[in-house]
């Protein structure tokens, strides 16, 4: 619900002018209730953030480098184009995703990224995911 800040999407790029741009659109479209935008940098997070858990906030607009809540899902597109960006996507998400507890399942991830012929370093992506300790299917 709008109310709940648990069911807000946060919408994450690593470019200042894309995040300014979504940040319009979520204006212009009045669904501040539900979505906001904040800077991930994949090459700021540690892989082993279950303690005490979540993901590192980059500094934007004069807001300094900051620690966000784990997430239930991650929704991502495109976010590999060389070998070291499947080492640090596989560290963000890792830490991004609320770790699985007594009872309970861990976030999911859903992951689209264009094949190896492509994009580098798709194809340790898997590997460096499962190093990691998360479960790839």
């Amino acid at each position: 619900t709008p109310e709940d800040p648990s069911s807000k999407v946060i919408i994450t790029d690593i470019n200042d002018t894309v995040l300014e741009n979504i940040s319009q659109n979520i204006k212009l479209n009045e669904m501040e209730s539900v979505a906001s935008v904040a800077k991930l940098d994949f090459y700021r997070q540690f892989g082993n953030n279950y303690i005490p858990g979540g993901w590192i906030e980059s500094e934007m607009k004069g807001m300094i480098e900051q620690p966000r809540k784990p997430v239930d899902v991650i929704l991502a597109a495109d976010i590999i184009c060389q070998r070291e960006d499947a080492i640090a996507a596989a560290k963000t998400i890792h830490d991004a995703l609320v770790p699985p507890s007594e009872g309970r399942c861990g976030g999911v991830a859903y992951i689209v990224c264009a094949d190896s012929g492509h994009r580098f370093g798709v194809e340790i992506f898997a590997s460096e995911c499962e190093g990691i300790g998360l479960d790839v299917k």
